[in-house]
């Protein structure tokens, strides 16, 4: 019933299809569906959560190392990693490098994910909602990318030498719901910060809150520590069409 029937994450940095998708993934390629992951970039700029995992020389490395594992344990048909430079949150010096996912011209990363894209021809896209999660300018930037290669891959006569046209049917966002951020922010409220960066969150939830315990997660031991639940899973519900 799923022959033939193939699903496509794009995502920006490694653990971003476990936070985003990883119940999603597992969930379908459980049931026999063909599943891709595209990772932007390797995490060069991420969290460090124990030195004795990971030095800035070899964070790349073992980010990678965690996103090939976190794949398999999805159940990842296919990984395709851009090798973009990580470019850090808003406002670090990191936005600067010419090697990074936001200094990358916009043709150029539009072109090779229409290549992905024609080479894989899924039926479903999935990538991050307009503002990223949380607005992390690569999470941003990929969205876009991802949604002009959506449209571009089953034009003809953009990027021709990218392969035979392809027109995926759905192209799905994650979301995280604003309530998960104005409960963030009453929590740092209490604790004497600064919460004026979560003025934007107000306001009905953008996405049903769904949570998924992903075992994936831990794999990512040099970014996250402790238990791991996400707080922004894509429902596993009828993202495919039915099978023919």
């Amino acid at each position: 019933m799923t022959e033939g029937r193939k699903l496509l994450a794009v995502f920006a940095h490694p653990d971003d299809e476990s936070f985003g998708t990883g119940g999603t993934l597992a969930h379908y390629a459980a049931q026999g569906v063909h599943t891709g992951l595209v990772c932007a970039t390797r995490g060069e700029v991420g969290e460090i959560s124990d030195p004795a995992l990971a030095t800035r020389e070899t964070l790349a490395q073992v980010r990678e190392d965690e996103l090939r594992c976190a794949a398999q344990t999805l159940g990842v048909g296919e990984l395709f990693v851009l090798d973009y430079r990580d470019s850090g949150m808003a406002g670090t010096s990191e936005n600067e490098d010419p090697r990074s996912l936001v200094r990358a011209a916009s043709e150029q990363v539009v072109g090779r994910l229409v290549g992905i894209i024609r080479k894989f021809r899924p039926q479903v896209v999935i990538t991050f909602e307009p503002n990223g999660g949380y607005g992390h300018p690569d999470h941003i930037a990929i969205h876009r990318h991802t949604v002009a290669a959506f449209h571009a891959a089953g034009d003809p006569s953009q990027y021709p030498d990218q392969g035979t046209p392809w027109q995926a049917e759905r192209l799905m966002y994650t979301a995280i719901p604003r309530s998960f951020f104005v409960k963030m922010r009453d929590r740092l409220v209490e604790a004497g910060v600064d919460v004026s960066g979560f003025d934007r969150f107000e306001g009905d939830v953008i996405g049903r809150r769904h949570y998924r315990d992903c075992r994936c997660l831990r794999l990512y031991r040099c970014q996250v520590a402790g238990p791991t639940v996400s707080p922004y899973t894509v429902r596993a519900g009828q993202l495919l069409p039915p099978p023919a």
